[in-house]
């Protein structure tokens, strides 16, 4: 009873068409959301025809939902901003939307596997405002060993790349010589509540920006939330993004991240 009431003091006066939907689905244990995943030759094929990722996970429902997460205090920009890369999402939009796989996964296998009330929120969020044809990612994709190297990579190496991320992984990355790039810049960002830097870190961009042909960079983000809008906005100016996420830490290393699936 205790979480109950704490469930609808979070929710039901801000979002009662969840609350509704949360109680309406709990208890169907074949619920599932049947999202059609890109494969990874299509994936390739989306990365070389010029679309951008942006991935979405439960720090992003958590902002969607009025709730902070570990990156960055909630805030109702960032959420209107969340809403909006929602809202215009298509099969036509320049970027593709990454959602786990656990969307597909039934609430009774979700249940035996110890986490539905990890992705049941997911599942509410997306039947209630998400595009239900348009083509998905497994937001999931770059955490497998070695993905984004085998997938993302090859269609990228002639590319000019800015890294879009903290300064302790910048640092990493620098001392990483196996990076197949002729070409890298980067750009700083703050480890946590960067939104507050959103224009800056915007500005900073844009100055990289000015020095090549945007046809041929690639920007690669790896900054919670925040950095989700800021590949909607280039992505729909013409910059290729992608949202890498934790596996900007360990590309072309050894280092598996696997266990964050």
């Amino acid at each position: 009873m205790k979480r109950l009431i704490q469930f609808l003091k979070r929710y039901l006066y801000k979002h009662p068409s969840y609350v509704f939907a949360y109680f309406l689905y709990f208890w169907q244990k074949g619920f599932v959301m049947g999202v059609p995943l890109l494969n990874d030759s299509e994936i390739t094929k989306a990365v070389k025809s010029g679309k951008s990722f942006i991935r979405f996970g439960d720090g992003e429902i958590n902002v969607l939902l009025s709730i902070k997460n570990h990156y960055q205090d909630f805030s109702p920009r960032l959420q209107k901003m969340l809403n909006e890369i929602v809202s215009n999402y298509n099969s036509k939009t320049p970027y593709i939307l990454g959602v786990p796989r656990f969307i597909n996964i039934s609430n009774d296998d979700l249940k035996k596997m110890g986490k539905l009330q990890v992705w049941l929120p997911l599942k509410i969020v997306f039947w209630l405002h998400f595009n239900k044809t348009a083509p998905y990612i497994d937001a999931h994709n770059f955490y497998y060993d070695n993905y984004f190297e085998r997938v993302i990579v090859p269609a990228l190496l002639s590319k000019d790349i800015v890294i879009v991320t903290k300064k302790e992984t910048i640092n990493q990355i620098k001392q990483n010589k196996k990076l197949p790039w002729k070409n890298t810049v980067y750009v700083e960002t703050p480890e946590n509540n960067a939104l507050s830097e959103y224009e800056n870190i915007k500005n900073s961009i844009d100055k990289v920006l000015v020095d090549y042909n945007k046809s041929n960079v690639v920007l690669l983000f790896a900054m919670g939330p925040v950095g989700k809008y800021l590949i909607h906005e280039y992505a729909n100016s013409g910059v290729q993004s992608i949202d890498l996420g934790k596996a900007v830490e360990v590309m072309f290393t050894d280092i598996s991240i696997s266990y964050l699936i």
